[in-house]
């Protein structure tokens, strides 16, 4: 099922140990199904490191295409 618009949630996941493979991502998994369940989809998942420049550029970017973005990160070892 494709969603678009404002029925749509983009979520990024910050981290560079994410984007290296050290650190497995199961927090979009569980984001995209609480999306679901509340009756709209995920229209994009990026993965990106931990250089700002890049942060700003994906958020501006999925604020521009989906209605909700939502980031998540601190995936690594605390």
């Amino acid at each position: 099922m494709t969603f678009s618009g404002s029925n749509s949630a983009e979520i990024l996941v910050i981290g560079d140990e994410v984007i290296s493979g050290l650190i497995v991502d199961t927090n979009s998994k569980y984001l995209g199904e609480r999306i679901y369940d509340s009756g709209a989809g995920v229209s994009r998942i990026t993965k990106i490191g931990d250089d700002f420049s890049i942060i700003e550029e994906c958020v501006e970017q999925a604020l521009q295409r989906s209605n909700w973005t939502i980031l998540t990160g601190g995936l690594g070892i605390t």
